[in-house]
């Protein structure tokens, strides 16, 4: 086993933990508010183990972590149309073109979401998070929208 496969195990291993512990603090709340407090909590960790809190995207120079690529890319080192283009100010259309161009390693945003997981594969007949929340190619990749996917993950 290489040191990169290994590495890529104990990544895996550290979010599924993660997301364990995180559950029990959201399916554990008394209240909405609670609730709201709680997924925050988990979202935030969730964000600190994928490399997109805030201060690792001030570090490699993001606006926000709602723009990290895989990698700490940008979106103009896979297609020079989106120079100068932040994931937030990018449509669901152009994340999917962006995406496409990327190859097998497309995490984008805060959450490090796959095109597999935002669009669906062949073997599902393309039914993704886009399909489940019924977001159009004209909505934006932003912030707010970011946290509905996390959400319905």
């Amino acid at each position: 086993m290489d040191s990169m496969t290994g590495n890529f195990k104990l990544y895996i291993i550290s979010v599924v933990i993660i997301v364990i512990i995180g559950a029990g603090f959201v399916c554990a709340s008394p209240t909405s508010a609670q609730s709201d407090d709680r997924w925050d909590i988990l979202l935030d960790r969730i964000a600190l183990g994928e490399g997109t809190s805030e201060d690792a995207a001030s570090q490699y120079k993001y606006k926000s972590g709602y723009d990290v690529l895989y990698g700490y890319n940008k979106p103009e080192d896979f297609d020079s149309k989106f120079s100068n283009k932040s994931l937030t100010e990018m449509t669901i259309g152009e994340i999917w073109e962006l995406q496409t161009n990327m190859g097998s390693k497309n995490a984008v945003g805060r959450y490090q979401i796959l095109s597999e997981t935002l669009f669906g594969t062949e073997d599902n007949g393309y039914y993704g998070l886009q399909d489940i929340l019924s977001l159009s190619d004209d909505t934006l990749f932003d912030a707010e929208t970011q946290e509905r996917l996390a959400r319905a993950l």
